[in-house]
């Protein structure tokens, strides 16, 4: 026995649409089953899915109908396999549109094969053509993503091993579809339907190819593993990072993570590359990834205008971050001496170090410098009555 039981490549976000669709199916089995092990009779005649025989609604009501225990614990484990990734990638409303259209054109294609094999198309519950749709987009988006294999050979050979999706989802398709063959070759009804699998998954490769999906590399993949070992970003190795910024070059929680890791590694050329690629929204987008490169990564601040790290240090602000603003105000004036911001910095720089931290030197050579370099400036009636705010302070302290 081969059992699939888990992927390394973990989403980045919550899979609600996979989560539903498993909790649907066994409320749905919970409702429709005998003791809760068989299926009821008269559930299946009146709603299997059965071309031409049935109303179409009865597509859709049949794949969420299990014939016994094994059957949706099979189906729902491959679900929770495949599914999340594939969701994540795909994005909810297009995940549910592969999910239905392929397990339609998986049950359609068992319908066509039992007549040509049997002469007329059996009835068909299960979400196994849906579900193997949902493997077939996995197989096209995730192709050497690891999957992790239980087996049990007799009772004396078992245990776990690693292998590509590819390889697994692969052999899957061929199982059924040698399945499907030999009972038509003999005319055998009932069981499996093992071309609505096959269907399913050849469909689900299909529309993502169609799509224009994209898929991950060998690499890619790798590091996604890493990734799922490693639980935290933080803790996986610079190569793993770097092939997750190149697929993702946006993604802030690699690049944050990527930082002590470049300074461990000596790769900061990497990470600064990187970040000058994104440009000065990035300030915006995320203040800590552009504080790290520049405080932590001796980073350039030529790539960011005075107007930039002003803002990215009002933001640290903002967050109760002072003592970080600090370090960029002091960025800010120490790079930009004789421009404007410079003169909006040395008195942020004062501010902070008064009224927060009541550094009373500090604040004073803060404003000392303000006046040194911009006697005329607009913040010298700011800085005057804070001036005048830490002297009257420092007068009533030592009466």
């Amino acid at each position: 026995m081969l059992l699939p039981y888990r992927v390394k490549n973990p989403p980045a976000r919550f899979p609600y649409a996979t989560i539903s669709i498993i909790a649907a199916n066994f409320i749905i089995y919970l409702a429709t089953t005998e003791y809760y092990l068989f299926i009821r009779d008269e559930v299946v005649r009146a709603y299997a899915f059965q071309l031409w025989k049935a109303p179409f609604a009865n597509f859709f009501i049949s794949s969420f109908l299990h014939g016994d225990v094994f059957h949706i614990l099979g189906n729902m484990l491959f679900l929770w396999i495949f599914g999340p990734a594939v969701e994540d990638r795909l994005g909810i409303p297009k995940f549910l549109a592969v999910y239905f259209a392929t397990g339609l054109v998986g049950d359609l294609t068992q319908a066509l094969l039992d007549v040509t094999f049997l002469g007329e198309n059996q009835p068909v519950i299960g979400a196994s053509a849906c579900i193997m749709g949902i493997a077939g987009a996995y197989w096209f988006a995730f192709p050497f993503s690891k999957v992790c294999v239980f087996y049990w050979i007799w009772w004396f050979w078992r245990g776990v091993f690693e292998v590509a999706a590819h390889w697994v989802i692969t052999i899957y398709i061929l199982l059924d579809l040698w399945s499907g063959l030999s009972r038509g070759m003999e005319h055998m009804s009932g069981g499996v339907a093992s071309f609505a699998h096959v269907g399913g998954g050849f469909a689900g490769a299909v529309l993502c190819a169609l799509m224009r999906v994209k898929r991950d590399t060998a690499e890619l993949s790798e590091a996604r593993a890493v990734h799922a070992d490693a639980k935290q970003l933080e803790y996986m190795p610079f190569y793993a990072l770097e092939s997750m910024l190149e697929a993702e070059p946006d993604n802030m929680e690699v690049l944050r993570a990527m930082i002590p890791s470049a300074i461990r590694e000596g790769k900061r050329a990497v990470v600064a590359a990187a970040i000058a690629k994104l440009g000065p929204e990035l300030v915006v987008r995320d203040p800590w990834v552009v504080y790290g490169y520049l405080t932590m990564l001796n980073g350039d601040p030529g790539i960011y205008q005075s107007v930039h790290l002003l803002r990215l240090a009002r933001q640290l602000e903002s967050l109760d971050e002072h003592d970080k603003a600090i370090k960029v105000y002091k960025l800010i004036a120490e790079t930009r001496p004789t421009e404007m911001e410079a003169e909006n910095a040395l008195f942020r720089m004062a501010y902070c170090y008064w009224n927060v931290y009541r550094h009373k030197d500090y604040a004073e050579a803060s404003l000392a410098e303000l006046r040194k370099r911009f006697p005329r400036g607009e913040m010298m009636p700011f800085a005057q009555a804070l001036w005048k705010q830490i002297q009257g302070a420092a007068g009533g302290q030592q009466q």
